[in-house]
């Protein structure tokens, strides 16, 4: 114990005398030195968390960003239909039309199983259209509405007139019609003629038709609205057709 207490002493005294020795190199720096370092290493430090959270954000938010696309992405596509069954609604071929449709009346705008739709009277526009601004000028006493319960779909009157002004229906066969009971005023020719269905209608007075693609349309005697739809190859005889009918009904 006394050994290394003299041995403690003696490399005190040494230390001391060697920093007493006025020969020894003044120290290269000095408090000032060692406490600015002290902030540099600080600022460093903090510079390197903060740019590591940073970082950390930057992946966060552009993992949210590629996210949110990706969810839009698929809600479309689930509420889209997909491109092989759009195709396959493309590929499929329309129902048949009844012949009441082909006239557009009743099914179409405004229409339904009771009838066209009730209002003012005149006719709706359609292709070929032959509306005047009035009735036309009765030849005798015009035919007017039918007194059925149900409308005749191949009503005898009107096949008579159309007859006169088309002799061709006289032979024509009758068209397929549907079942749904109309109202018992309105009538109806349906023939299969000219390769394809010729559909007459009239429809009483304050009845406005809604017109399919190639229907046509003129103002009755009676008040009513008469209606033609010929197939392609009879469409140029509509305007006479109309012409003949309108006086008489």
């Amino acid at each position: 114990m006394t050994g290394d207490t003299g041995d403690d002493d003696r490399l005190a005294g040494l230390f001391r005398e060697a920093a007493s020795d006025g020969g020894a190199p003044a120290p290269g720096f000095d408090h000032g030195d060692v406490v600015a370092t002290s902030r540099r290493i600080t600022a460093r430090r903090r510079s390197a968390v903060i740019g590591g959270a940073l970082a950390l954000f930057a992946v966060a938010g552009i993992g949210t960003v590629v996210a949110l696309p990706r969810a839009d992405t698929s809600t479309v596509s689930a509420a889209a239909p997909a491109p092989a069954q759009r195709a396959a609604d493309a590929a499929a071929p329309p129902a048949p039309a009844a012949p009441e449709a082909a006239l557009g009346c009743p099914g179409g705008a405004g229409g339904g199983a009771g009838g066209c739709v009730a209002g003012g009277a005149g006719s709706g526009g359609g292709t070929g259209s032959g509306a005047a601004a009035g009735p036309p000028v009765a030849v005798g006493a015009p035919l007017g509405p039918g007194s059925t319960t149900c409308a005749d779909r191949q009503d005898p009157a009107l096949r008579a007139l159309l007859v006169e002004v088309l002799p061709e229906v006289a032979s024509a066969p009758a068209a397929a019609t549907t079942d749904v009971c109309l109202p018992g005023s309105e009538r109806y020719v349906s023939v299969e003629l000219g390769g394809g269905v010729f559909t007459a209608a009239y429809l009483p007075p304050g009845t406005v038709p809604s017109l399919a693609e190639g229907a046509s349309s003129a103002p009755t005697a009676s008040g009513g609205t008469v209606i033609v739809s010929p197939p392609p190859a009879l469409r140029d005889r509509a305007p006479a057709i109309l012409q003949y009918l309108g006086p008489r009904l």
